[in-house]
């Protein structure tokens, strides 16, 4: 699957704390922005480094062409958000809210998402590597081609999230939730253990 990546200009303007409607060609490094609102602002061809957005409200924003690096996003708002081409590297977002928001080609490494809510979304040419999802609300998501690698999914809310197509083979799915009849699984990939403990929870008695 291919995914097109954010491509940053070579010359960035620093924040400097103005509020905008919109931003582009920005840089935000190392700010405390804990609770600040954005929302319904747009950010294109901008890159944000080692800041703190614990709280922020990023409700509705349309972000296209970012890179989120080493940031705080705990608990921060990003309700009905837009985002494309960005790349999202090294951050914590315990708690954070995407429900009812779009990713498009958009890739999440080596991050920290427990607990997030990230119901309803819709999630299209989507690569999640080496991150932590656990405990995770993702049900009803719309997924038009995903890569999931190395990625703690435990005890994450998959309820009517169809998984069709995608490899889940390298990843933890340890007390995920999903109907009874596991319909979300249905041509999706596992490896053999995953499969056996499936079986196990249906009261299969599986040998060696």
């Amino acid at each position: 699957m291919k995914i097109l990546l954010p491509e940053l200009p070579e010359t960035l303007t620093p924040y400097l704390g103005e509020s905008a409607e919109s931003y582009e060609n920005v840089s935000f490094n190392g700010l405390n922005l804990a609770g600040q609102t954005f929302s319904d602002a747009e950010f294109t061809a901008v890159k944000f480094s080692d800041c703190k957005f614990t709280g922020a409200d990023f409700r509705r924003v349309y972000i296209s062409g970012a890179v989120f690096e080493n940031c705080d996003l705990s608990n921060a708002d990003f309700r009905g958000c837009a985002v494309r081409r960005t790349e999202i590297i090294g951050c914590k977002g315990v708690g954070a809210d995407f429900s009812e928001g779009a990713f498009s080609d958009v890739q999440v490494v080596k991050c920290n998402f427990s607990f997030a809510n990230c119901n309803a979304m819709r999630l299209k040419a989507v690569r999640i590597a080496e991150c932590d999802f656990s405990d995770a609300d993702m049900a009803e998501c719309r997924i038009k081609g995903a890569e999931f690698e190395k990625t703690n999914f435990e005890k994450v809310y998959f309820f009517r999230t169809p998984l069709k197509g995608i490899d889940l083979s390298g990843c933890a799915l340890a007390g995920a939730a999903f109907s009874e009849n596991f319909a979300e699984l249905r041509g999706a990939r596992l490896n053999q253990i995953q499969a056996a403990a499936l079986l196990r929870s249906l009261g299969v008695d599986v040998r060696p």
